[in-house]
């Protein structure tokens, strides 16, 4: 069967798989440095109120010195059914989620306003700023209806020139890599003003 004869949820899936593997072998904990530290230096960042921000699970991009980053309002999700919600991070007052992933206890629900950033996680993305995540469908679902500005750290080996996507997927406003920084036009109209 040709790739063209795949549905957009077997190539995601595909993808998912190809790029869970190549990640095992890369030196994601070096690589996580350079990147947050890109992160870090953007005016985006830098401007925001507060950040929303994945807790790091597995071969995933280290967030953890996001969460630990002073001076910012730092939200994390939780899952409760088949929705995301953020709640205030508390290192102290987290368990296991259903997937193994640490998560908040309690919540109290915080959405993002235009002046946060919502740190977005993903397996791939492509330069038209649409990602491949996990396929839970829980960060566009979020993101859905927020002006918070979307960042996407993701190591440059994972950024292709073009991932599927369906009307489901929201895109992101910013990629960061070790190397380079694309920013999309949502930010160049905001920065004009």
């Amino acid at each position: 069967m040709a790739i063209m004869d795949l549905s957009v949820t077997e190539q995601k899936h595909n993808l998912r798989c190809l790029n869970k593997e190549i990640r095992k072998a890369l030196d994601i904990k070096s690589l996580s440095v350079s990147i947050i530290d890109r992160v870090f230096n953007t005016d985006e960042f830098k401007n925001a109120k507060s950040v929303f921000c994945y807790i790091s699970f597995g071969h995933e991009l280290d967030t953890s010195r996001i969460l630990n980053y002073p001076d910012k309002n730092i939200f994390v999700p939780k899952i409760i059914g088949n929705e995301m919600l953020m709640t205030e991070y508390t290192p102290n007052d987290l368990e296991k989620s259903r997937f193994g992933i640490l998560e908040p206890v309690n919540c109290s629900p915080v959405y993002p306003s235009i002046d946060d950033v919502i740190i977005v996680p993903a397996l791939a993305c492509d330069k038209n700023f649409y990602r491949i995540g996990y396929g839970g469908g829980f960060y566009d679902k979020f993101m859905k209806n927020s002006d918070a500005l979307k960042i996407l750290p993701v190591p440059s080996v994972f950024v292709k020139d073009d991932v599927p996507h369906d009307e489901n997927d929201i895109r992101v406003d910013m990629i960061v890599t070790e190397n380079f920084v694309l920013k999309s036009n949502k930010i160049v109209t905001k920065t004009l003003f």
